[in-house]
C-alpha cells in the first residue's frame, strides 16, 4: 500500500556498508562518524541489514536461519544511534542475490535464488519483519532475476517477481515507506519491453513509494558521455515515462571505480550532483562513499539559488530543422544522438530512447529540432508515448550568448507535457539564470532550475 503523504525524510543519504558498520561499532567510532555525516548536510543513512553475500545484521526467526548462518553481527545499535541524532534510517535488504540461501537450497543460479519460490519469499519476509522496528524505511535491493538464461521466459519472470515482491511487502506496516533499487538501464526501456531481469518502473511504481535508479556513471559507456550525464538522462527518461520526480531518489557513485584520474573523485561527485539538480530531482543517495571526499564535497556544494530579480536577456524565436546535422548510433539502452554546433564544432552527445536506428519518424520520437535565436541554441525533443495523455517535451540548453561552449560543464533542461513551445526566454539577475518555455498565448509551459553559467 503506497503512502498518501510523501514525507520520507531522506533528501541526502549516506550509505554505510555492513563491514563498515561492524568496524564503527567495534572501534567505538560510530558516534563521531554519525556526527560528521549530519554536520556535512546529510539527513539519512542507509544501513545494510542483509547484504549481497547473504549476511543478516539482525537476529531473525526462520527454520533455515541455523543452516544459512546468515546472522553474523547485530548492527541495530548503529541504527538506534543514528535515530537519536535525528538521522532518518533506511534499512537496505538484498532479496534475490543470496549465496548463503542458494547454498542451502541448492537451486537457483550462481548465488541467485529465484522469485516465485515460497521458501525464498518466507525467508526474506522473516528478515524484513525483524528489521522493521529499527528503521524509518525499508529499501529492497536485487529485486530481480539474474541477467542470464535460466529456463524461465521473460514475461513469466516479470509476473513471478511482482507476486513475490507483493508477498514480501505484506509484512511491512502501511505507515512505513518502501523503496526499491532498479538497474540504471531500466528507465531506458519502453513500456512494452520485457527486460530479462524482470524489472520495469511501471509495475514497480504500484508496489513501492520510492524508486532508486542506480545511475552510476561508471556502469554506462565511459567514452560516450560526460560522466555526470548518465544520471542526468536516466532521471529525465524516468520522468518522460510518467514517473513523478518526487518519487525518485537516485543512487550516485561516491567510489573511485573508472573515475578519470585527471579529474578526480571530487569532480566526479560534483558533476553527478549538478546532473540531479538540472533534471529536477532533489532526492539523492551516495553508494559506497569514500568518506572524507564525499563529506567535504557535499558540505561545499550548494544548489544555485535565485539571487535577485530575473530580467529577460535573450529570446529564441526561430525554429530550424537540423535533422541533417544529427547523427545517431544505436546502443542497447536506446539511441545515442550527436549534434555538432557550428560554433567551435563542439559535440552535444546524449541518450534518447527510440525504436529504430536513425529514423526520427518512428515511435516514440515525434520531433527533434534545434532551436536557435538571439544568442541561444536549444535542442528540442518531443515524444508521444501511448500511455501518456499528452506528448512529453524536453528542451536542453546548448548555447547561451558569450558562454564558452567548449568549457561547458553541465546541461540545463526544461521538461513538460503538452504542446510544443512557441518561444523560449533566457532570464537573468546578473549572476543567476533561468530559461522558460512559453506557448503561443504567452502562457509558461515550463522553466528550468535556476543556474549559473560557470
Amino acid at each position: 500500500m503506497l503512502l498518501t503523504v510523501l514525507a520520507y525524510g531522506c533528501r541526502a543519504g549516506f550509505h554505510i556498508s555492513y563491514k563498515r558498520t561492524q568496524d564503527l561499532l567495534k572501534e567505538k567510532r560510530a558516534d563521531y562518524v554519525l556526527k560528521r555525516i549530519k554536520s556535512s548536510g546529510f539527513d539519512c543513512v542507509i544501513l545494510d541489514f542483509k547484504t549481497v553475500r547473504g549476511e543478516v545484521g539482525v537476529p531473525f526467526e526462520h527454520p533455515l536461519a541455523l543452516k544459512t548462518k546468515a546472522y553474523t553481527f547485530n548492527i541495530t545499535p548503529l541504527s538506534e544511534m543514528a535515530r537519536e541524532k535525528g538521522l532518518y534510517v533506511i534499512g537496505r535488504i538484498t532479496v534475490f542475490n543470496d549465496p548463503l540461501l542458494f547454498k542451502v537450497l541448492k537451486k537457483g543460479h550462481e548465488g541467485f535464488v529465484f522469485p516465485g519460490d515460497s521458501v525464498v519469499e518466507n525467508y526474506n519476509r522473516a528478515v524484513v519483519r525483524a528489521v522493521v522496528p529499527y528503521v524509518d524505511e525499508i529499501q529492497l535491493d536485487y529485486v530481480r532475476w539474474p541477467d542470464a538464461s535460466v529456463g524461465v521466459e521473460i514475461p513469466e519472470r516479470r509476473r513471478q517477481l511482482f507476486r513475490s515482491l507483493r508477498r514480501i511487502l505484506e509484512v511491512i506496516p502501511d505507515t512505513l515507506p518502501t523503496s526499491a533499487d532498479i538497474f540504471g538501464r531500466i528507465p531506458f526501456r519502453r513500456r512494452d519491453w520485457n527486460d530479462r531481469i524482470g524489472q520495469d518502473i511501471f509495475t514497480f511504481s504500484e508496489l513501492f513509494d520510492i524508486l532508486s535508479p542506480m545511475a552510476y556513471p561508471s556502469h554506462y559507456w565511459g567514452k560516450l558521455l560526460n560522466p555526470y550525464q548518465a544520471p542526468y538522462h536516466t532521471l529525465l527518461n524516468m520522468q518522460i515515462f510518467g514517473f513523478p520526480k518526487e518519487r525518485i531518489r537516485v543512487w550516485l557513485q561516491a567510489f573511485g571505480w573508472r573515475v578519470p584520474k585527471s579529474k578526480g573523485l571530487a569532480w566526479y561527485i560534483r558533476r553527478q550532483l549538478e546532473a540531479t539538480y538540472d533534471a529536477g530531482v532533489d532526492l539523492r543517495m551516495f553508494w559506497m562513499p569514500k568518506v572524507d571526499t564525499l563529506l567535504q564535497v557535499f558540505k561545499e556544494w550548494k544548489e544555485p539559488k535565485l539571487k535577485g530579480e530575473l530580467k529577460p536577456v535573450a529570446d529564441a524565436y526561430r525554429w530550424k530543422d537540423t535533422t541533417g546535422f544529427l547523427t545517431m548510433v544505436r546502443r542497447d539502452y536506446g539511441t545515442v544522438v550527436d549534434y555538432y554546433l557550428v560554433r567551435g564544432d563542439w559535440p552535444v552527445r546524449f541518450w534518447w530512447v527510440s525504436s529504430k536506428e536513425g529514423d526520427l519518424s518512428e515511435y516514440p520520437i515525434e520531433r527533434m529540432d534545434v532551436v536557435e535565436g538571439d544568442g541561444l541554441a536549444f535542442l528540442y525533443v518531443q515524444e508521444n508515448w501511448p500511455w501518456l495523455d499528452k506528448p512529453a517535451n524536453v528542451l536542453i540548453l546548448l548555447y547561451a550568448g558569450a558562454w564558452d561552449v567548449a568549457d561547458r560543464k553541465r546541461n540545463h533542461t526544461a521538461l513538460w507535457f503538452g504542446p510544443p513551445p512557441a518561444k523560449v526566454e533566457l532570464l537573468s539577475d546578473g549572476e543567476t539564470y533561468v530559461f522558460r518555455v512559453l506557448d503561443e498565448s504567452g502562457r509558461v509551459l515550463a522553466r528550468s532550475r535556476t543556474f549559473e553559467l560557470w
